[in-house]
């Protein structure tokens, strides 16, 4: 039995994890597949546990995003990995993703990474990038055979579709001309653009429920996954490519209004992006999701996380999104059969859902209003309440 120990900063990979594993679960060299996500490394005893199986297991695969305190288990990893080398006893073959990409994580990755100086920690970073269960299931054949000893070839990454239409009932297409039979002319269309990671992973459950709430509202959806930013590597398009190829037809926008379930902003980032979504030329309203349960998020005074707002709401408003209402949060309410990680997904708030999709509806029919025929009111905030103001 080869067996290989995953600990996950996000959880956000599983899924996808999972399926790899369960692929290769019948091949003839017996691959076990141990899995934990940073939620389930959240005392000493469990992360104790997991350096123990880390350490007796063939290879170990970390995925880091935003430094090495988004792996509860590091320093206890490192030291025990540390402490062998040191002593000569054999160590498995360690892999580190640096996620994120920050300077930090690259470093601590290449710091304990095997195969850093001969670039096979590069090709296998690139497989992981690359996403996808073929790729990952590339990833844990590899590791598993040079944990082994065997020092097989890295080979090169499966293509993956890097940005387009995904609907519930019509699946998925590559390109709007493919889709257009699905948008009737005589509706108002609602755009949505989420990110690509949210279809390679399989985690739709709300996007599912925003797109069936809006059609039921007699309007058209078109439901776009992609990145921000381009990526030379990855070849996808950026978020000004995107638009122009999803949202534009002839010159002018084919959507009457766009809801953004991207958090972040891209000016803050890239002030190259900042005129993406003002020069579309439609209200864009941001859809925002909580890394919070329901239970935590309903019951709490404060509803979102200090977090939540900043990344949900705070920063879109640089991209001039109009902020909006949370659609969803995040369970962690399945342990996976298969690797016995605890898997993360997005749950639509049923009421949240219907209230953005009347929202979108009541925008996309003052855009198709004429302007002599719309009635406006300008309300002056008075703060603080007194006299002399």
């Amino acid at each position: 039995m080869t067996t290989i120990c995953y600990c996950s900063a996000t959880a956000t990979e599983l899924p996808i994890l999972s399926q790899a594993a369960a692929s290769l679960a019948g091949d003839d060299q017996r691959l076990q597949v141990v899995a934990r996500s940073a939620a389930q490394l959240s005392d000493p005893v469990r992360v104790a546990a997991f350096v123990e199986t880390a350490m007796a297991a063939d290879a170990v695969v970390i995925t880091l995003h935003g430094g090495t305190m988004s792996c509860p288990a590091w320093e206890s990893l490192v030291a025990a990995l540390d402490r062998r080398r040191s002593d000569g006893v054999p160590t498995p073959f360690v892999l580190v993703h640096p996620e994120g990409g920050d300077e930090e994580t690259v470093l601590a990755a290449r710091r304990i990474s095997d195969g850093v100086d001969d670039d096979r920690w590069a090709a296998l970073c690139r497989l992981l990038a690359s996403g996808g269960t073929v790729n990952v299931a590339t990833v844990l054949q590899t590791v598993a055979a040079w944990g082994a000893g065997d020092r097989r070839d890295v080979p090169a990454p499966t293509a993956v579709l890097r940005q387009g239409i995904h609907h519930p009932r019509h699946g998925d297409f590559a390109d709007l001309e493919d889709y257009a039979r699905h948008l009737e002319p005589d509706r108002p269309t609602v755009g949505l653009l989420f990110p690509q990671v949210y279809w390679l992973n399989q985690n739709l459950e709300h996007l599912h429920a925003l797109v069936l709430a809006i059609e039921e509202r007699g309007a058209n959806v078109l439901p776009v996954f992609g990145y921000r930013f381009r990526d030379e590597q990855l070849g996808n398009l950026g978020a000004d490519e995107l638009v122009e190829a999803f949202f534009t037809r002839d010159g002018r926008a084919c959507v009457d209004v766009l809801v953004n379930v991207m958090s972040m902003s891209m000016t803050i980032v890239d002030p190259r992006y900042s005129r993406v979504l003002p020069d579309l030329d439609v209200p864009v309203l941001q859809a925002m999701t909580s890394i919070a349960s329901y239970e935590q998020w309903a019951g709490g005074p404060r509803g979102l996380s200090t977090l939540d707002v900043a990344t949900q709401a705070a920063q879109p408003e640089f991209d001039g999104n109009l902020i909006t209402l949370p659609v969803a949060t995040r369970e962690l309410d399945t342990v996976d059969p298969v690797t016995g990680a605890l898997l993360a997904r997005l749950v639509p708030i049923p009421d949240r859902v219907t209230r953005l999709a009347d929202l979108a509806l009541h925008w996309a029919a003052l855009r198709r209003t004429p302007n002599a025929d719309k009635r406006v009111a300008v309300v002056f905030h008075h703060h603080p309440p007194r006299n002399d103001r």
